[in-house]
């Protein structure tokens, strides 16, 4: 054995050692609360933040290099989420809103005293078989038939995100609509640098809208030395917003991080 490969068992074994001797103290501090039920029950009610803290910490050695323990808990992690995802999507949408529906509506067209149904729901079998028209995807002789349910699921996809996207564009294009300069006629009893401060908010937003749409102007060549130089300032304005979304970005990940490192101080090792 190499002398590397020794040193990190040795160091291996002593945060096995330094990890059992917290766990007995937890154990010690918290025995009055756990008599008369016995050891089997104080080891599940400490499975669950081992269990975590162990992921977490696989999670976070990719930050060293890649190794296969965490890729085994990111395989983990992915499987857990997709059986999650899963079982609602079976329950609610496949059970709830499909078959559910579908047996109610025919048993409610036969038998005219159920009336939990309605027969209209009938309908529904028509996108029942639209939605299994996907599974011919694997099948290289009836394939086409997929592509059936995949263009309308584009269509209907892209005409609810057109909707979605109107809805979102035109209020932030009224709300660009912003006055220069803030009197005291628009708004009374407002004081001075107040007005002052939110005109000039306002012109710093309306100088960066027009210069971000000149930047992204192609239809002819940037050479007048204003649509260039708007351009350039567009540039700028592009950059700065770019870092305060990366900022953001930041801070929520580090937000994520203080979270499991008290978790793990505080849940998992009893130090506080």
């Amino acid at each position: 054995m190499s002398t590397g490969k020794l040193i990190g068992l040795l160091v291996f074994v002593a945060v096995l050692m330094a990890l059992g001797a917290n766990e007995l103290r937890v154990y010690q501090q918290q025995w009055p609360e756990w008599q008369g039920t016995g050891l089997a029950a104080y080891a599940f009610f400490r499975l669950g933040p081992w269990v975590a803290a162990i992921s977490a910490l696989a999670i976070y050695s990719f930050m060293i290099k890649d190794n296969p323990v965490c890729r085994f808990f990111q395989h983990v992690l992915l499987g857990t989420a997709m059986g999650f995802t899963s079982a609602p999507l079976v329950h609610d949408v496949i059970l709830g809103k499909c078959f559910i529906p579908i047996y109610d509506g025919a048993r409610a067209l036969l038998d005219r005293k159920y009336t939990q149904g309605d027969p209209a729901d009938l309908a529904l079998i028509l996108t029942a078989i639209i939605g299994l028209l996907w599974y011919f995807q694997f099948s290289r002789r009836y394939v086409w038939y997929s592509r059936l349910a995949m263009g309308i699921s584009l269509g209907c996809g892209a005409g609810m995100a057109f909707k979605d996207n109107f809805n979102q564009l035109v209020p932030q294009i009224t709300q660009s609509f912003k006055n220069f300069f803030v009197l005291a006629s628009v708004q009374p009893g407002v004081a001075w640098p107040t007005r002052a401060r939110e005109s000039v908010e306002a012109a710093v937003f309306l100088i960066g809208a027009a210069s971000v749409l000149i930047y992204f102007f192609f239809s002819f060549e940037h050479k007048n030395i204003a649509v260039r130089g708007s351009a350039r300032l567009g540039r700028y304005f592009l950059m700065v917003a770019f870092g305060a979304f990366f900022g953001n970005t930041f801070m929520s990940r580090l937000s994520a991080l203080v979270e499991r490192c008290q978790f793990l101080l505080s849940e998992w090792l009893r130090c506080t």
